[in-house]
Protein backbone atom coordinates (compact mmCIF):
# COMPACT_ATOMS: atom_id res chain seq x y z
CA UNK A 1 0.00 0.00 0.00
CA UNK A 2 1.37 3.42 -0.96
CA UNK A 3 0.94 6.38 1.36
CA UNK A 4 -0.27 9.03 1.89
CA UNK A 5 -3.92 8.28 1.19
CA UNK A 6 -6.26 11.28 0.89
CA UNK A 7 -9.85 10.26 1.51
CA UNK A 8 -13.35 11.34 2.40
CA UNK A 9 -15.22 8.73 4.42
CA UNK A 10 -18.21 8.42 6.74
CA UNK A 11 -18.36 6.62 10.06
CA UNK A 12 -21.57 5.41 11.70
CA UNK A 13 -21.79 4.42 15.37
CA UNK A 14 -24.72 3.15 17.42
CA UNK A 15 -23.48 2.25 20.87
CA UNK A 16 -24.63 0.11 23.76
CA UNK A 17 -26.62 3.01 25.25
CA UNK A 18 -28.82 3.10 22.10
CA UNK A 19 -29.35 6.83 22.60
CA UNK A 20 -29.02 7.64 18.88
CA UNK A 21 -26.96 7.13 15.74
CA UNK A 22 -23.74 9.13 15.48
CA UNK A 23 -22.53 9.92 11.96
CA UNK A 24 -19.29 11.71 11.05
CA UNK A 25 -18.01 12.69 7.63
CA UNK A 26 -14.23 12.82 7.80
CA UNK A 27 -11.74 14.28 5.34
CA UNK A 28 -8.48 12.64 6.31
CA UNK A 29 -4.90 12.03 5.29
CA UNK A 30 -3.67 8.53 6.12
CA UNK A 31 0.09 8.98 6.34
CA UNK A 32 0.76 5.34 7.23
CA UNK A 33 -1.01 2.35 8.76
CA UNK A 34 -0.49 3.98 12.17
CA UNK A 35 -0.82 7.73 11.54
CA UNK A 36 -3.77 9.83 10.34
CA UNK A 37 -4.49 13.57 10.25
CA UNK A 38 -8.04 14.89 10.34
CA UNK A 39 -8.57 17.79 7.95
CA UNK A 40 -12.32 18.21 8.40
CA UNK A 41 -15.00 16.58 10.54
CA UNK A 42 -18.74 17.17 10.16
CA UNK A 43 -21.03 15.25 12.50
CA UNK A 44 -24.64 14.81 13.47
CA UNK A 45 -26.78 12.53 15.59
CA UNK A 46 -30.04 11.03 14.41
CA UNK A 47 -32.69 9.22 16.39
CA UNK A 48 -33.21 5.49 16.37
CA UNK A 49 -36.93 5.30 15.55
CA UNK A 50 -38.88 4.51 18.75
CA UNK A 51 -40.41 1.34 17.27
CA UNK A 52 -36.97 -0.04 16.36
CA UNK A 53 -35.48 0.97 19.70
CA UNK A 54 -38.38 -0.68 21.50
CA UNK A 55 -37.76 -3.93 19.61
CA UNK A 56 -34.05 -3.77 20.44
CA UNK A 57 -34.83 -3.23 24.12
CA UNK A 58 -37.23 -6.15 24.07
CA UNK A 59 -34.56 -8.45 22.67
CA UNK A 60 -31.79 -7.18 24.95
CA UNK A 61 -33.62 -6.45 28.20
CA UNK A 62 -37.00 -8.14 28.36
CA UNK A 63 -36.75 -11.20 30.58
CA UNK A 64 -40.00 -12.65 29.22
CA UNK A 65 -38.86 -15.57 27.05
CA UNK A 66 -39.38 -15.07 23.33
CA UNK A 67 -40.34 -17.84 20.96
CA UNK A 68 -37.07 -18.68 19.14
CA UNK A 69 -38.75 -18.18 15.77
CA UNK A 70 -40.08 -14.77 16.85
CA UNK A 71 -36.67 -13.71 18.12
CA UNK A 72 -34.99 -14.76 14.87
CA UNK A 73 -37.64 -12.95 12.86
CA UNK A 74 -37.06 -9.79 14.91
CA UNK A 75 -33.28 -10.00 14.38
CA UNK A 76 -33.72 -10.46 10.63
CA UNK A 77 -36.05 -7.48 10.42
CA UNK A 78 -33.83 -5.29 12.58
CA UNK A 79 -30.79 -6.10 10.45
CA UNK A 80 -32.50 -4.57 7.41
CA UNK A 81 -34.26 -1.73 9.22
CA UNK A 82 -31.13 -0.61 11.05
CA UNK A 83 -29.26 -0.72 7.73
CA UNK A 84 -31.87 1.71 6.39
CA UNK A 85 -31.42 3.94 9.46
CA UNK A 86 -27.63 3.95 9.11
CA UNK A 87 -27.92 4.75 5.38
CA UNK A 88 -30.22 7.69 6.16
CA UNK A 89 -27.68 8.96 8.71
CA UNK A 90 -24.90 8.73 6.11
CA UNK A 91 -26.96 10.63 3.56
CA UNK A 92 -27.85 13.27 6.15
CA UNK A 93 -24.26 13.91 7.28
CA UNK A 94 -23.04 14.13 3.67
CA UNK A 95 -25.79 16.65 2.98
CA UNK A 96 -24.83 18.65 6.08
CA UNK A 97 -21.20 18.68 4.91
CA UNK A 98 -22.24 19.66 1.35
CA UNK A 99 -20.34 16.65 0.00
CA UNK A 100 -21.96 14.66 -2.85
CA UNK A 101 -22.10 10.96 -2.02
CA UNK A 102 -20.16 10.04 -5.17
CA UNK A 103 -17.15 11.80 -3.61
CA UNK A 104 -17.29 9.61 -0.47
CA UNK A 105 -14.77 6.76 -0.59
CA UNK A 106 -16.44 4.47 1.93
CA UNK A 107 -18.82 4.21 4.88
CA UNK A 108 -17.70 2.33 7.99
CA UNK A 109 -20.60 1.23 10.18
CA UNK A 110 -20.10 -0.46 13.53
CA UNK A 111 -23.69 -1.70 13.64
CA UNK A 112 -25.85 -2.21 16.70
CA UNK A 113 -24.44 -4.85 19.02
CA UNK A 114 -27.05 -7.33 20.20
CA UNK A 115 -24.58 -9.85 21.65
CA UNK A 116 -20.89 -9.91 22.46
CA UNK A 117 -19.39 -12.98 24.12
CA UNK A 118 -15.88 -11.93 24.98
CA UNK A 119 -14.48 -15.35 25.85
CA UNK A 120 -15.10 -19.04 25.43
CA UNK A 121 -16.73 -20.96 28.27
CA UNK A 122 -17.14 -24.63 27.48
CA UNK A 123 -19.19 -25.21 30.64
CA UNK A 124 -21.78 -22.80 29.23
CA UNK A 125 -21.41 -24.35 25.77
CA UNK A 126 -19.60 -21.26 24.50
CA UNK A 127 -16.75 -22.77 22.51
CA UNK A 128 -15.43 -19.49 21.14
CA UNK A 129 -15.74 -15.76 21.59
CA UNK A 130 -18.46 -14.33 19.35
CA UNK A 131 -20.11 -11.06 18.46
CA UNK A 132 -23.19 -9.97 16.53
CA UNK A 133 -23.94 -6.49 15.22
CA UNK A 134 -27.04 -5.62 13.21
CA UNK A 135 -27.37 -3.12 10.37
CA UNK A 136 -26.74 -4.59 6.92
CA UNK A 137 -23.81 -3.08 5.03
CA UNK A 138 -25.45 -4.25 1.79
CA UNK A 139 -28.49 -2.10 2.54
CA UNK A 140 -26.24 0.88 3.34
CA UNK A 141 -24.29 0.44 0.11
CA UNK A 142 -27.39 0.07 -2.05
CA UNK A 143 -29.13 3.08 -0.53
CA UNK A 144 -26.09 5.39 -0.74
CA UNK A 145 -24.17 4.14 -3.76
CA UNK A 146 -21.04 4.02 -1.58
CA UNK A 147 -18.93 1.02 -0.50
CA UNK A 148 -20.00 0.13 3.02
CA UNK A 149 -18.03 -1.81 5.61
CA UNK A 150 -19.42 -3.58 8.68
CA UNK A 151 -18.87 -6.72 10.77
CA UNK A 152 -15.52 -5.46 12.09
CA UNK A 153 -15.07 -7.88 14.99
CA UNK A 154 -15.25 -11.39 13.57
CA UNK A 155 -11.95 -11.47 11.66
CA UNK A 156 -10.13 -10.86 14.94
CA UNK A 157 -12.25 -13.50 16.68
CA UNK A 158 -11.49 -15.98 13.88
CA UNK A 159 -7.82 -15.69 14.82
CA UNK A 160 -8.35 -16.27 18.53
CA UNK A 161 -9.02 -12.69 19.64
CA UNK A 162 -11.93 -11.35 21.65
CA UNK A 163 -12.96 -8.92 18.91
CA UNK A 164 -12.64 -5.87 21.15
CA UNK A 165 -11.76 -3.18 21.73
CA UNK A 166 -11.48 -1.81 18.20
CA UNK A 167 -10.53 1.79 18.98
CA UNK A 168 -6.84 1.26 19.92
CA UNK A 169 -5.76 1.34 16.25
CA UNK A 170 -7.73 4.56 15.83
CA UNK A 171 -6.20 5.97 19.02
CA UNK A 172 -2.77 5.12 17.64
CA UNK A 173 -3.56 6.82 14.32
CA UNK A 174 -4.85 10.02 15.90
CA UNK A 175 -2.76 10.35 19.07
CA UNK A 176 0.25 8.06 18.67
CA UNK A 177 2.51 10.83 17.34
CA UNK A 178 2.22 12.80 20.60
CA UNK A 179 5.17 12.58 23.03
CA UNK A 180 5.10 10.62 26.28
CA UNK A 181 2.45 8.18 27.47
CA UNK A 182 -1.27 8.91 27.19
CA UNK A 183 -4.34 7.02 28.37
CA UNK A 184 -7.31 7.47 26.04
CA UNK A 185 -10.52 6.75 27.97
CA UNK A 186 -13.81 6.52 26.12
CA UNK A 187 -16.93 6.55 28.29
CA UNK A 188 -19.99 5.42 26.39
CA UNK A 189 -22.35 2.77 27.68
CA UNK A 190 -19.16 0.82 28.37
CA UNK A 191 -15.77 2.32 29.23
CA UNK A 192 -12.60 1.39 27.40
CA UNK A 193 -9.03 2.54 27.84
CA UNK A 194 -5.98 2.65 25.57
CA UNK A 195 -2.43 3.30 26.76
CA UNK A 196 -0.24 4.80 24.03
CA UNK A 197 3.50 4.90 24.49
CA UNK A 198 6.45 5.53 22.21
CA UNK A 199 8.50 2.92 24.07
CA UNK A 200 6.15 0.00 24.73
CA UNK A 201 3.33 -1.90 22.96
CA UNK A 202 -0.19 -0.48 22.95
CA UNK A 203 -2.30 -1.73 25.86
CA UNK A 204 -6.10 -1.53 25.77
CA UNK A 205 -9.19 -3.15 27.27
CA UNK A 206 -12.72 -2.47 28.49
CA UNK A 207 -12.70 -0.94 31.97
CA UNK A 208 -16.33 -1.84 32.79
CA UNK A 209 -19.59 0.10 32.80
CA UNK A 210 -19.46 3.66 31.55
CA UNK A 211 -22.86 5.35 31.49
CA UNK A 212 -24.78 2.08 31.35
CA UNK A 213 -25.63 1.71 35.05
CA UNK A 214 -26.12 5.43 35.66
CA UNK A 215 -28.54 5.72 32.74
CA UNK A 216 -30.57 2.56 33.39
CA UNK A 217 -32.97 2.11 36.27
CA UNK A 218 -34.81 -1.18 35.80
CA UNK A 219 -36.43 -0.95 32.37
CA UNK A 220 -36.39 2.86 32.25
CA UNK A 221 -33.55 4.50 30.34
CA UNK A 222 -32.78 8.02 31.56
CA UNK A 223 -29.98 10.56 31.51
CA UNK A 224 -28.45 12.44 34.43
CA UNK A 225 -27.30 15.62 32.70
CA UNK A 226 -23.94 16.78 34.00
CA UNK A 227 -24.21 14.38 36.94
CA UNK A 228 -26.56 16.83 38.71
CA UNK A 229 -28.71 14.11 40.27
CA UNK A 230 -25.70 12.03 41.37
CA UNK A 231 -24.18 15.10 43.01
CA UNK A 232 -27.22 15.31 45.31
CA UNK A 233 -26.95 11.70 46.47
CA UNK A 234 -25.07 9.92 49.23
CA UNK A 235 -22.59 7.17 48.41
CA UNK A 236 -23.86 3.70 49.38
CA UNK A 237 -20.56 2.16 50.44
CA UNK A 238 -21.68 -1.44 50.93
CA UNK A 239 -23.43 -1.46 47.55
CA UNK A 240 -20.30 -0.06 45.88
CA UNK A 241 -18.08 -2.72 47.46
CA UNK A 242 -20.46 -5.47 46.36
CA UNK A 243 -20.62 -4.09 42.80
CA UNK A 244 -16.83 -3.85 42.55
CA UNK A 245 -16.67 -7.55 43.46
CA UNK A 246 -18.18 -8.43 40.06
CA UNK A 247 -15.94 -11.07 38.41
CA UNK A 248 -15.32 -8.89 35.36
CA UNK A 249 -13.16 -6.47 37.34
CA UNK A 250 -10.70 -9.22 38.30
CA UNK A 251 -10.27 -10.50 34.74
CA UNK A 252 -6.90 -9.65 33.20
CA UNK A 253 -6.73 -8.15 29.70
CA UNK A 254 -7.56 -8.92 26.99
CA UNK A 255 -11.12 -8.39 28.12
CA UNK A 256 -14.34 -6.98 26.75
CA UNK A 257 -17.79 -6.53 28.23
CA UNK A 258 -21.28 -5.25 27.52
CA UNK A 259 -24.92 -5.95 28.33
CA UNK A 260 -24.07 -9.56 29.14
CA UNK A 261 -22.23 -8.37 32.27
CA UNK A 262 -23.75 -4.97 33.07
CA UNK A 263 -27.17 -4.96 31.43
CA UNK A 264 -30.63 -5.03 32.96
CA UNK A 265 -29.98 -8.09 35.11
CA UNK A 266 -27.05 -6.32 36.81
CA UNK A 267 -29.08 -3.11 37.18
CA UNK A 268 -31.91 -5.01 38.87
CA UNK A 269 -29.41 -6.71 41.21
CA UNK A 270 -27.86 -3.30 41.96
CA UNK A 271 -31.22 -1.77 42.83
CA UNK A 272 -32.39 -4.75 44.87
CA UNK A 273 -29.22 -4.65 46.96
CA UNK A 274 -29.55 -0.93 47.68
CA UNK A 275 -30.99 -0.09 51.12
CA UNK A 276 -34.76 0.31 50.97
CA UNK A 277 -34.53 3.84 52.36
CA UNK A 278 -32.02 4.97 49.72
CA UNK A 279 -33.09 7.55 47.18
CA UNK A 280 -32.72 7.47 43.40
CA UNK A 281 -29.99 10.11 43.78
CA UNK A 282 -28.10 7.80 46.17
CA UNK A 283 -28.23 4.92 43.70
CA UNK A 284 -27.14 7.10 40.78
CA UNK A 285 -24.33 8.55 42.92
CA UNK A 286 -23.16 5.02 43.69
CA UNK A 287 -23.41 3.97 40.04
CA UNK A 288 -21.28 6.98 39.09
CA UNK A 289 -18.71 6.03 41.70
CA UNK A 290 -18.69 2.47 40.33
CA UNK A 291 -17.74 3.86 36.92
CA UNK A 292 -15.06 6.15 38.35
CA UNK A 293 -13.53 3.50 40.65
CA UNK A 294 -13.63 0.74 38.03
CA UNK A 295 -11.76 3.01 35.60
CA UNK A 296 -9.10 4.11 38.07
CA UNK A 297 -8.60 0.67 39.61
CA UNK A 298 -8.13 -0.75 36.11
CA UNK A 299 -5.42 1.83 35.56
CA UNK A 300 -3.74 0.94 38.86
CA UNK A 301 -3.84 -2.78 38.11
CA UNK A 302 -2.84 -2.73 34.45
CA UNK A 303 -1.60 0.67 33.20
CA UNK A 304 -0.02 2.75 35.97
CA UNK A 305 2.95 0.53 36.64
CA UNK A 306 6.07 2.06 38.26
CA UNK A 307 7.84 2.03 34.90
CA UNK A 308 5.01 3.95 33.21
CA UNK A 309 5.06 7.73 33.05
CA UNK A 310 1.53 8.70 32.03
CA UNK A 311 1.39 12.41 31.34
CA UNK A 312 -2.39 12.75 30.81
CA UNK A 313 -5.72 10.96 30.61
CA UNK A 314 -7.85 12.01 27.63
CA UNK A 315 -11.62 11.50 27.87
CA UNK A 316 -14.13 11.06 25.05
CA UNK A 317 -17.71 9.84 24.69
CA UNK A 318 -20.90 10.96 26.38
CA UNK A 319 -19.49 10.38 29.86
CA UNK A 320 -17.03 13.23 29.30
CA UNK A 321 -20.03 15.60 29.57
CA UNK A 322 -20.79 14.33 33.08
CA UNK A 323 -19.10 17.07 35.09
CA UNK A 324 -19.39 15.23 38.39
CA UNK A 325 -17.90 12.05 36.93
CA UNK A 326 -15.00 14.10 35.52
CA UNK A 327 -14.47 15.67 38.94
CA UNK A 328 -14.32 12.24 40.57
CA UNK A 329 -11.84 10.99 37.97
CA UNK A 330 -9.62 14.04 38.45
CA UNK A 331 -9.71 13.53 42.21
CA UNK A 332 -8.92 9.82 42.01
CA UNK A 333 -6.17 10.26 39.40
CA UNK A 334 -4.48 13.32 40.90
CA UNK A 335 -1.77 14.43 40.03
CA UNK A 336 -2.29 13.05 36.48
CA UNK A 337 -4.09 15.72 34.40
CA UNK A 338 -7.46 14.80 32.85
CA UNK A 339 -8.35 16.40 29.50
CA UNK A 340 -10.88 15.76 26.72
CA UNK A 341 -10.13 14.63 23.19
CA UNK A 342 -11.61 17.90 21.91
CA UNK A 343 -8.55 19.64 23.34
CA UNK A 344 -6.48 17.52 20.93
CA UNK A 345 -8.60 18.25 17.86
CA UNK A 346 -10.82 15.14 18.04
CA UNK A 347 -14.43 16.09 18.99
CA UNK A 348 -15.24 14.12 22.14
CA UNK A 349 -18.76 13.18 21.00
CA UNK A 350 -17.58 11.98 17.61
CA UNK A 351 -14.45 9.95 18.30
CA UNK A 352 -16.04 6.53 17.78
CA UNK A 353 -17.87 7.55 14.58
CA UNK A 354 -14.60 9.05 13.31
CA UNK A 355 -12.94 5.79 14.32
CA UNK A 356 -15.24 3.66 12.19
CA UNK A 357 -14.71 5.98 9.24
CA UNK A 358 -10.97 5.27 9.59
CA UNK A 359 -11.49 1.53 10.13
CA UNK A 360 -13.69 1.44 7.01
CA UNK A 361 -10.91 3.20 5.08
CA UNK A 362 -8.42 0.60 6.32
CA UNK A 363 -10.74 -2.17 5.17
CA UNK A 364 -11.13 -0.93 1.59
CA UNK A 365 -7.34 -0.49 1.33
CA UNK A 366 -6.69 -3.90 2.97
CA UNK A 367 -4.72 -2.43 5.86
CA UNK A 368 -4.71 -4.65 9.00
CA UNK A 369 -6.46 -2.82 11.82
CA UNK A 370 -6.71 -5.13 14.83
CA UNK A 371 -4.04 -5.18 17.53
CA UNK A 372 -3.11 -8.70 18.66
CA UNK A 373 -1.43 -7.38 21.83
CA UNK A 374 -4.82 -5.91 22.76
CA UNK A 375 -7.33 -8.52 21.61
CA UNK A 376 -5.26 -11.68 21.99
CA UNK A 377 -5.52 -12.56 18.29
CA UNK A 378 -2.75 -14.66 16.77
CA UNK A 379 -2.00 -12.17 13.97
CA UNK A 380 -2.84 -8.80 12.47
CA UNK A 381 -5.76 -9.02 10.04
CA UNK A 382 -7.94 -6.73 7.97
CA UNK A 383 -11.20 -6.01 9.74
CA UNK A 384 -14.66 -5.71 8.25
CA UNK A 385 -16.69 -7.01 5.34
CA UNK A 386 -17.01 -4.69 2.35
CA UNK A 387 -20.35 -4.43 0.55
CA UNK A 388 -20.28 -3.02 -2.99
CA UNK A 389 -23.07 -0.77 -4.26
CA UNK A 390 -22.85 -2.36 -7.72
Amino acid sequence: QSFPIEACCIGIMSGSSMDGIDASLVEVTLHSATRASLKRVVSLQTEIPPRIRSTLERILFDRTPLCPLSALSMLCQLNVELGECFAEAAVAVARKAHVPLHLVDCIGSHGQTVAHVGSANVALERHTASSLQLGSASVIAQRTGVRAVSDFRLADIAHGGVGAPLMPRVDQMLFGHLPGELILQNIGGIGNATLLSSTRPVLAFDTGPGNMIMDARSDVLTYDEGGALARQGELLDELLVAALAHPFFSRPPPRATGHEDFGLEFVQWFENLAPSQSSLADRVRTALELTARSITSAYQNHLLQPTHDVRAVVLSGGGAHNLFLCERLRSLLDPIPVHTSSEYGVPLDDKEAIGFALLGLCAVHEIPANMPTVTGARKEVCLGVVASPH
